[in-house]
């Protein structure tokens, strides 16, 4: 997304997950994320987890490559039918969910995580705190490591795609750039402790019209907030 008008940038981004299907690209470097994602394969050949729908990501070629996948309305079309549609299962699955999660959301996670334990390949989880920042705690960051773990260990590696576009006016995470480095090493820390089929995904919004004034969260000028860690 290239355009610097926050509020078009915030109703695309609301709307997204209902066009159907909508094609997303992940692009990735040869030794981190794939290197994650293979040695995940290497383990689910070594020691299968149990289900009978349990399947191993396939990884792009040695060195840097790029990942095709799908951002779907699961109401409307499943996974499976959408892989059935399209000849073979999308490398990627995109889902989104609040930060910290209600129990009826992680309900909803959990679909689509079995959805892509069945007909997928690898998770992109955006998790976005609309609370704002403060709410991301470390108590939530243990409990989203713990889910991803489990997640791992039902055969799914999961990308966390964590309060994306940051650098953006129209999100409550945005333009604050030190509250935001230290909210996601907190979130890093604990995945990369407890979440080993997990990685990290830090996600700006394309540079182009940056800093991305005029939108409802727009930091002031000089304030602690707008300053960079």
């Amino acid at each position: 997304m290239a355009e610097g008008n926050g509020r078009w940038a915030r109703r695309w981004d609301r709307f997204r997950p209902f066009l159907v299907p909508a094609m997303i690209v992940v692009a990735v470097a040869g030794w981190g994320t794939v290197d994650l994602v293979r040695d995940v394969e290497r383990r689910n050949h070594a020691h299968p987890p149990a289900g009978p729908a349990c399947v191993s990501a396939q990884v792009p070629p040695e060195g840097p490559g790029v990942w095709w996948g799908v951002n779907l309305d699961f109401d409307r079309k499943t996974l499976a039918q959408y892989a059935s549609d399209l000849g073979h299962r999308p490398a990627v699955t995109v889902t989104f969910t609040d930060l910290p999660y209600t129990e009826a959301q992680r309900a909803d996670l959990v679909r689509a995580v079995e959805q892509v334990r069945a007909d997928g390949q690898i998770l992109l989880l955006t998790l976005e705190p609309f609370g704002g920042l403060e709410t991301v705690t470390e108590q939530v960051a243990r409990q989203v490591a713990a889910d991803l773990a489990e997640f791992n260990a039902a055969g799914v590696p999961v990308i966390v795609r964590l309060a994306h576009e940051m650098n953006g006016s129209w999100y409550p995470w945005g333009h604050q750039p030190a509250a935001y480095v230290e909210m996601f090493r907190t979130v890093a820390a604990a995945v990369h402790e407890r979440a080993p089929g997990s990685a990290m995904m830090w996600a700006p919004n394309y540079g182009g019209g940056y800093p991305f004034g005029g939108g409802q969260f727009e930091a002031a000028p000089g304030s602690a907030a707008s300053s960079a860690p």
